[in-house]
């Protein structure tokens, strides 16, 4: 196995599952007798757990029923994982020319990555759900814990997200952090073309 790693998160990273997640969050406001959000309005309440998504959006008179809007949320999520869900350009190249080891670290539950990343047909050397007794991202333990299994140190991977909470996360683990170039903010560490992953892990772009 290489020395080296390049880890990713899933959404809103290699996936845009934007579409998908604000229309959950709408079968949820319907079933409140709410209007409907854009997904704009949706997409700021992403990248902290589905708790702090549904608070973002739902007016606060619903947030004593959260049990009851998160099970409305995951069934109807849970049966429309890649309705409208698709791999943000570019990405599927990437993913084909690293020669290093790779790895996916996700907050999302294994229920719903595993599914996905089988309709995709994409593999990676080790994958870390947000359910595994690792911890959840901003926590370091789920970056850490893949690369004690692909037996990489830190110094020597980079972590790709799109969100605080990655950022976050690569910085406890002692990983440099990229952002992909759809990133919204972390202007510091956003990748001008998807392809700089290559020449930040020294392989040719």
């Amino acid at each position: 196995m290489d020395d080296r790693a390049v880890l990713f998160d899933l959404d809103g990273t290699l996936l845009d599952s934007l579409g998908d997640l604000a229309d959950a969050v709408n079968a949820v406001r319907t079933e409140l007798g709410l209007s409907r959000l854009a997904e704009s309005e949706v997409s700021h309440g992403l990248g902290s757990g589905l708790g702090v998504l549904l608070r973002a959006c739902l007016p606060a008179r619903f947030h004593h029923d959260l049990s009851r809007c998160r099970e409305v949320f995951l069934n109807h999520y849970g049966a429309n994982l890649m309705v409208r869900s698709r791999p943000f350009e570019g990405v599927e190249a990437l993913l084909g020319d690293i020669k290093c080891s790779t790895g996916l670290v996700t907050n999302k539950p294994r229920r719903f990555a595993e599914p996905i990343l089988e309709h995709l047909g994409w593999s990676f050397d080790v994958i870390v759900f947000g359910d595994d007794p690792l911890g959840r991202k901003p926590s370091a333990g789920p970056i850490l814990g893949a690369l004690a299994r692909l037996g990489v140190a830190a110094e020597n991977a980079v972590y790709v997200g799109d969100t605080r909470v990655d950022f976050l996360a690569s910085e406890a683990a002692g990983v440099t952090f990229l952002a992909v170039p759809w990133a919204h903010g972390l202007e510091q560490h956003k990748m001008d073309r998807l392809s700089d992953v290559l020449l930040r892990i020294g392989e040719e772009a």
